[in-house]
């Protein structure tokens, strides 16, 4: 029998495991080696980040080095952030990842048995929980768009880098 998973008992087995410290925290943002130049680029960043900063959206044409700055930059500051996520968000492809495929990737790297068929607002909720559970650094790589009213997909990709202190 499947798990009934509107039911208030599963979504608080699920709370529960997710929560009770159970679940290992994510560790997905791959390190990069080898990084060269644009040290006036990644010295902004982190005057921002000191400032108080907490979300940067690298944009630019594709192949300039958006992926490799933002993973030197989330190298930088992982160090203050128990949960580290990466989102591969296809942008570029024909099969982009939406939001909620993001919102459920980000999600299933906390809990791997979080059911593909969750209802919207269950996974919305488990998402806010787990940003605000602990420290929590998101990288989504590629994106089509991050607010579709600035950034287009024709021919600029960019790099969200966001973080979440407790």
């Amino acid at each position: 029998m499947e798990p009934n998973i509107n039911s208030k008992y599963y979504i608080a087995n699920i709370e529960k495991a997710l929560f009770a410290g159970e679940a290992t925290l994510p560790n997905s943002i791959p390190s990069i080696s080898n990084f060269v130049g644009r040290e006036d680029y990644l010295a902004e960043l982190r005057e921002f980040y000191k400032n108080g900063a907490r979300c940067f959206v690298l944009h630019g044409t594709g192949g300039v080095g958006k992926t490799a700055m933002a993973l030197q930059f989330a190298g930088a500051i992982a160090g203050e952030y128990a949960a580290k996520v990466y989102v591969e968000m296809n942008g570029m492809s024909e099969n982009p990842l939406s939001a909620r495929g993001a919102m459920f990737d980000v999600v299933r790297q906390f809990e791997r048995e979080i059911p593909a068929d969750i209802s919207d607002a269950q996974l919305k909720e488990l998402f806010v929980q787990k940003a605000q559970n602990q420290p929590t650094l998101i990288v989504l790589d590629n994106a089509a768009s991050f607010d579709k009213t600035s950034i287009s997909k024709s021919e600029n990709a960019s790099t969200p880098i966001f973080a979440r202190e407790s």
